[in-house]
């Protein structure tokens, strides 16, 4: 009692048998008035030999679906609403998920809202992404799909080369010309990729083949992430304080991400504690040393101990678990601080010592034992309760002299190995504080909640600037790292 033409090709079907299976044309037949039905309906949101297959499932309860017409029927099926069909091609796709196929189920299943399919052809794709990145598919994913592949911790990568490479790819494939998204493709969606994948740890080769890639000189933002990813591998000291997101090893790395902390007790003694990404907590084992100061240099933990009855210096290889004894001070330094600039470190202060010694750790590590400490300046001022921070080529030190209660701020100029002091400081009484950066900022962190911001830094004039409150109670401070995009306050 109706005809359904679908492009210009009429199918006889019955009201009742459509209504019942269909609620599109339960709507269409229900929206009839005054008993006038109209004997044609035309259709053009599909084929006519897609819907005489979905004709068949209504009338005759086949369901032929094939690799080659799953996805037209599945269309089919959602325009009309017949959900009994919908779930029969979402079954079918389900069953023939694979890894030559998991990247079309993904694109069709965006089209037709199948989250559950859309999941596990997901998974299926993190699984085998060795294997598809080898082949064209991934080209075919859109932007958010490829972002989410390529930040997904558990993603089956041999190597960050390898995804990097992909995005390249997808990047070049998608800016090609003629195509009107080129600017957007390049300028805003490459630097965004490059954030989501571990870009700082791609090899030393492929990171220069990633600097002079095409796409990536033609992006600022994407430039700039590139020359981020090339500080962090040719800069190792930089690496105490800073562990940007594309600096995370995935789930799979047999590496891992971790915060080292060295706590100091009243009495001297210390123990060191390893925090992994998920929030454990590790008690590790090390030298029985008192009253010590730390600092990392590349994946190297370097310790000073000087006290009245035992000194040493050592450094602790993460890679290896093992404890190297390397030389020691020349004097005892009780009290001093270790930082870290380029391939230098650098221990400052200490109870009645101005001087400012240092040795050359990218040495060190490759000939231990051969590298001696080597003074290269001296405080201007003895300082005791000593916290520093290096901004740049400057080592800025807080502390304060014996008899006094104000805070004295001195620098040194790693480059020309000269002190400078800092008579106006706004940080007055002195607190006890901590530093951390945040890329390449540098951030004073009182034990009131207080947090300063260090904005500049001369041989003549130091500029900090409030940058509000933090906490507001009183919090004894052990020190703070800002890690993955989370600041860690130990306290």
């Amino acid at each position: 009692d109706v005809i359904i033409e679908v492009r210009g090709i009429r199918f006889e079907c019955h009201r009742f048998i459509l209504s019942a299976c269909s609620q599109y044309f339960r709507e269409v037949f229900s929206n009839e008035t005054g008993g006038h039905f109209p004997q044609v309906i035309e259709m053009s949101e599909t084929q006519p030999d897609t819907f005489n297959l979905v004709l068949d499932c209504l009338y005759g309860a086949k369901e032929d679906l094939t690799v080659d017409n799953v996805e037209s029927v599945w269309n089919a099926a959602q325009h009309l609403q017949i959900d009994f069909l919908c779930d029969a091609c979402e079954k079918f796709q389900y069953q023939r998920l694979s890894k030559d196929c998991c990247v079309d189920i993904i694109i069709h299943a965006k089209k037709v809202n199948a989250g559950r399919l859309l999941d596990k052809a997901r998974e299926t794709m993190i699984e085998e992404f060795d294997y598809l990145r080898k082949r064209d598919d991934l080209l075919a994913l859109d932007f958010e799909e490829l972002k989410l592949l390529v930040g997904n911790d558990h993603l089956g990568a041999r190597s960050e080369d390898d995804v990097v490479e992909t995005i390249l790819r997808w990047t070049n494939f998608h800016s090609s010309e003629g195509n009107p998204r080129l600017d957007t493709v390049i300028k805003k969606r490459l630097p965004e990729l490059l954030k989501s994948a571990r870009v700082c740890l791609v090899s030393a080769t492929f990171i220069n083949t990633l600097s002079d890639d095409e796409c990536v000189l033609k992006s600022p933002a994407a430039s700039k992430i590139v020359r981020e990813a090339l500080r962090y591998r040719l800069q190792p000291g930089r690496r105490h304080d800073y562990c940007p997101p594309y600096a995370m090893h995935r789930n799979r790395s047999p590496l891992q991400n971790v915060t080292v902390v060295v706590t100091v007790d009243a009495k001297g003694a210390y123990r060191m504690t390893c925090r992994t990404p998920d929030g454990t907590w590790y008690r590790m084992t090390h030298p029985a040393l008192f009253k010590v100061s730390a600092v990392t240099y590349d994946n190297d933990l370097y310790m000073v101990s000087a006290c009245s009855n035992v000194q040493a210096t050592l450094r602790y290889s993460t890679s290896s678990n093992t404890w190297v004894n390397l030389t020691n001070l020349s004097i005892q330094r009780d009290g001093s601080v270790l930082v870290c600039v380029d391939n230098y470190v650098y221990v400052i202060g200490g109870a009645n010592n101005k001087a400012i010694d240092r040795f050359n750790a990218q040495e060190e590590q490759r000939a231990p034992n051969s590298v001696m400490w080597e003074q290269v300046g001296d405080l201007k001022f003895e300082v005791t309760n000593v916290m520093a921070t290096v901004f740049g080529k400057y080592i800025v030190v807080y502390g304060k002299k014996a008899n006094s209660t104000v805070t004295i701020v001195q620098s040194f100029n790693t480059s020309t190995m000269t002190t400078s002091v800092y008579t106006d400081s706004i940080m007055g009484e002195h607190a006890p504080m901590v530093s951390f950066k945040n890329g390449k900022d540098t951030f004073i962190l009182l034990e009131t909640g207080d947090l300063w911001k260090v904005v500049n830094c001369d041989n003549q004039d130091l500029k900090m600037e409030f940058r509000g409150k933090l906490f507001d109670e009183y919090l004894s401070l052990h020190g703070a790292v800002v890690f993955n995009k989370e600041l860690l306050i130990l306290a």
